[in-house]
């Protein structure tokens, strides 16, 4: 939101480009928390597929609504026209393949080629943890070794205007976020998580310093960049370490509950921006003479996710929660009733009792 909001930024003429940290930053958080969570909920399950249906349908609850309430106001509200393409694309969550071929993004919906790699990241990331649940370890190295090599080969494929839109050009950031949690059990978590800060730091200056003196210079290989950001998300999982007890506090917990709807909103929300200001482009009364635009764009960003949270998508979720749980409960009744005739239909006797 700040670098989307404050380009001309101090870092930003440092060469830091906060906007790719901070999307890799989402994308290695979003890699943790779904390996964990597919691990922890499939293997307690003698058939671990079945947890696809309610982790599909929880996510979809959680991430549709509130894109298509920003996307339709920005149809209907947008000063620009919104193009079919955008519309149709960015409604079935691939917007970043529209981009990656055309290089083009539409003004207010600009952010949301990053909602289409998570959507898609989503629906084939848990069916490869599943399928290789025996050997995550083997499998999580395996496909980032795989992904960093595809992001080689996207750069020299012509056909794609802009393939860092694509899921395989990212995917190295999603698989290093699991191969975090899956080190996060070992004895030696914090030697990795320390080593990964002090060697993500050292690549993180020899970037700036490479694209203060030469803007045109590529650096090495992008996914040592996220190696720092790794390392920061790791210090999260140690108890009472600074960093954890700094995410603890209410307020950042509570932005955190909110941040899919700051994430949605803050590009969104500039449609308005063209009913608010005059024929200079200024808003009514000199008002920005007394409060800088990023700050009025960022508490406007805040009240709209703190609204979209209250009215509508907190009870979406847990409305999503209540259907993707009903799943389970439901087959496991029903494994038992087979189980439970099947016992009685060959002793001859009545069982009763429960399945776990």
């Amino acid at each position: 939101m700040i670098f989307h909001y404050a380009p001309d930024s101090i870092a930003r003429n440092l060469g830091i480009d906060w906007g790719t940290y901070g999307v890799h930053i989402f994308f290695v958080l979003s890699g943790f928390v779904i390996t964990k969570s597919i691990v922890e909920n499939s293997t307690s399950e003698n058939h671990p597929f079945r947890y696809l249906g309610e982790f599909w349908i929880a996510r979809m609850f959680r991430l549709i609504p509130l894109a298509y309430v920003a996307i339709f106001m920005v149809y209907f509200l947008s000063k620009i026209p919104l193009d079919n393409h955008f519309l149709y694309y960015n409604l079935l969550f691939s917007a970043n393949f529209y981009t990656a071929l055309t290089g083009k993004f539409f003004p207010y919906l600009l952010h949301f080629w990053t909602l289409g790699v998570e959507m898609q990241f989503y629906i084939i990331y848990p069916i490869i943890l599943l399928l290789t649940r025996k050997n995550i370890p083997w499998a999580l190295c395996l496909s980032f070794i795989v992904a960093c090599a595809t992001r080689i080969l996207l750069v020299w494929n012509v056909a794609y205007v802009h393939p860092g839109s694509l899921l395989p050009w990212n995917a190295d950031t999603f698989v290093l976020g699991g191969l975090l949690f899956w080190a996060s059990s070992k004895a030696y978590f914090k030697s990795v998580v320390y080593s990964l800060i002090f060697i993500g730091l050292a690549i993180f200056i020899n970037s700036v310093v490479a694209r203060i003196t030469d803007q045109h210079t590529s650096g090495l290989h992008p996914s040592l960049n996220d190696l720092f950001v790794a390392g920061l998300i790791g210090t999260l999982v140690f108890k009472n370490s600074v960093s954890n007890r700094i995410f603890s506090h209410r307020i950042l917990v509570h932005l955190g509950k909110i941040s899919y709807g700051i994430y949605v909103w803050h590009f969104s929300v500039l449609v308005l921006w063209d009913y608010l200001r005059d024929n200079y482009g200024h808003l009514y009364y000199g008002i920005l003479s007394y409060v800088p635009l990023w700050v009025i764009l960022t508490i406007t960003t805040v009240a709209f996710a703190e609204a979209s949270w209250y009215m509508f998508e907190r009870r979406l979720n847990q409305l999503g929660r209540r259907i993707a749980a009903s799943i389970r409960p439901a087959r496991q009744c029903a494994t038992a009733s087979v189980s439970a005739g099947v016992h009685s239909a060959s002793s001859g006797t009545a069982t009763s009792g429960s399945i776990g």
